[in-house]
């Protein structure tokens, strides 16, 4: 086969049967070369039984770790890829026929863009009872500094990574992301790192992933929690390195987001909310600074006795088998 020119992945957890979707429509895509990694970190069977029907593809490739937290599977997606672009969606996700052609063509166009985000659009759910995570663009730009970017975070839903460029600065922070230290942030500190480079950030409204992430409005409230701890874990990172350049972000999220935009609420006649956000945006930043960083490749060092992996544990691709 001739060698793909980029790399869709998807990493997972526990899923089950419900990531047939999410590969059903990846495998759809009209992109003449492409290839498939699942990036599978279950404690159980379950997802690796639903998955043995695509096996026999040549595009797929299946690669098991015995590692918890998406941070390390989205890693060890950059460093297993063969495509020069590398393309991540969610395993509650389906994306359009045309998701792979759209995102390859953005790096054709323009060789500064590191990172690329597309719209995560939610799927039909009933409101009353709850709401899923989505971030939806209405227009294009490309961003080439960190006080441009100061109001934007895009989904690691649907990102694109230019590979070389994204290793060439350490890559995902293995700390950051859902089932680590941090409990999320991957998605967000990847582009700040790209900027801070001297990589662009590309955020496109050409292109779409569709999010059937449901949560309850309990389960929001835990997600908000958990996402805004970690956007001050990111910051703080750069802040204890004294990169200077991360202030516009720090003011936006810490007192535009957490304090500004609740209060502007009362004068839209609306009651105040959002404020716990200041919270936990100060909690997460609180405990980054308490952290070791490895300043030159802006990468949080690993706890002692955790997170202990070394870049070669965990890679073995393994052939899936019915046992």
């Amino acid at each position: 086969l001739e060698k793909p020119t980029i790399s869709a992945v998807v990493c997972t957890r526990n899923r089950g049967d419900r990531i047939v979707a999410t590969v059903n429509s990846i495998l759809a895509n009209t992109h003449p070369s492409f290839e498939l990694l699942i990036i599978d970190q279950s404690t159980n069977d379950v997802t690796k039984t639903a998955l043995l029907p695509f096996l026999n593809l040549p595009q797929v490739r299946y690669i098991q770790l015995n590692t918890v937290g998406t941070g390390h599977s989205r890693q060890t997606a950059l460093l297993k890829a063969v495509g020069g672009v590398v393309a991540f969606t969610d395993d509650d996700c389906v994306v359009p026929p045309d998701w792979l052609n759209t995102l390859a063509a953005i790096f054709d166009r323009d060789a500064t863009i590191g990172v690329t985000y597309g719209s995560v659009i939610p799927a039909e759910h009933d409101k009353s009872q709850g709401s899923v995570p989505n971030h939806i663009y209405v227009r294009s730009q490309t961003i080439r500094s960190l006080r441009q970017y100061a109001k934007s975070i895009g989904m690691g839903a649907n990102m694109a990574l230019k590979r070389e460029a994204c290793l060439a600065i350490g890559g995902i922070d293995r700390n950051l992301g859902p089932g680590s230290r941090f409990f999320s942030g991957e998605d967000h500190d990847i582009a700040i790192r790209a900027l801070v480079n001297g990589w662009a950030v590309h955020e496109t409204a050409d292109t779409f992933v569709i999010h059937d992430g449901f949560r309850s409005h309990t389960e929001f409230r835990t997600l908000t929690r958990r996402d805004w701890y970690a956007i001050g874990a990111v910051h703080a990172k750069y802040a204890k390195c004294k990169s200077s350049s991360i202030l516009p972000l720090i003011m936006f999220n810490a007192f535009v987001r957490g304090i500004w935009q609740p209060l502007a609420l009362i004068g839209q006649g609306k009651r105040p909310q959002g404020f716990r956000r200041f919270i936990y945006y100060w909690e997460g930043f609180s405990a980054g600074f308490r952290s070791e960083v490895a300043c030159r490749q802006q990468l949080y060092l690993p706890i002692e006795g955790k997170f202990q992996e070394t870049i070669s544990q965990g890679l073995q691709e393994q052939p899936l088998t019915e046992s």
